[in-house]
C-alpha cells in the first residue's frame, strides 16, 4: 500500500489529478449518478429537461453521461434541497457557484507545479511568486490548516 505521507507518492497523485483536470475526459452515467446522489433517473432527467444541468450526448441512441462538473452541480443542488430550498431556487444558487468553480479549476490547472515537502510538511508548488522569478509560491498543509510561504528561489 502506498504511503500518503511519501513526497514521491503524492507528487505522483497531484500529477495525475492535474492531468485528470486538464483533459477533462471524466464522464458518468445517468445509472451511476442517481446511485451516488440518491436521485432517481427521472429527476435528473427533469432537472436537465428544465436547463438546470447538461448531459453529454454524441449521438442519439447513447445513454445520458455527465462531466464530473455536472455531478458536483447535481450533488450542490440536491444539497440545497435538503436544506429547504426549492428547485428553481437550489439550481440557481448551485449554477451561481460554476464561475467560482471554473476559477479554482484555471487556478489549479495553470499554477500547479508539484508537491514538494518543506520543514517535513507536505507542500502544494504554485511556481514563481514574481515576474523576475526569485521566489516560489508554496501552500503548507498542516493537520487542520494551510498556510501561503512565499519562499526565495536557492
Amino acid at each position: 500500500m502506498a504511503d500518503i505521507n511519501d513526497i514521491a507518492n503524492i507528487q505522483d497523485y497531484a500529477k495525475r489529478m492535474a492531468d485528470i483536470m486538464k483533459n477533462d475526459t471524466f464522464s458518468i452515467g445517468i445509472g451511476e449518478i442517481a446511485e451516488t446522489t440518491g436521485l432517481t433517473q427521472s429527476q435528473i432527467r427533469y432537472w436537465e429537461q428544465k436547463g438546470f444541468i447538461e448531459s453529454i450526448k454524441t449521438n442519439k441512441n447513447q445513454n445520458r453521461k455527465y462531466s464530473y462538473h455536472t455531478l458536483s452541480i447535481i450533488r450542490l443542488i440536491k444539497s440545497y434541497l435538503d436544506s429547504g430550498f426549492t428547485l428553481k431556487t437550489a439550481a440557481e444558487k448551485a449554477n451561481a457557484h460554476k464561475k467560482m468553480g471554473k476559477m479554482l479549476r484555471q487556478i489549479f490547472t495553470d499554477r500547479f507545479v508539484g508537491v514538494e515537502e518543506i520543514d517535513g510538511l507536505p507542500c502544494i508548488n504554485l511556481g514563481f511568486f514574481d515576474k523576475e522569478e526569485t521566489q516560489t509560491l508554496y501552500v503548507v498543509i498542516h493537520d487542520d490548516s494551510t498556510e501561503i510561504k512565499v519562499v526565495p528561489v536557492k
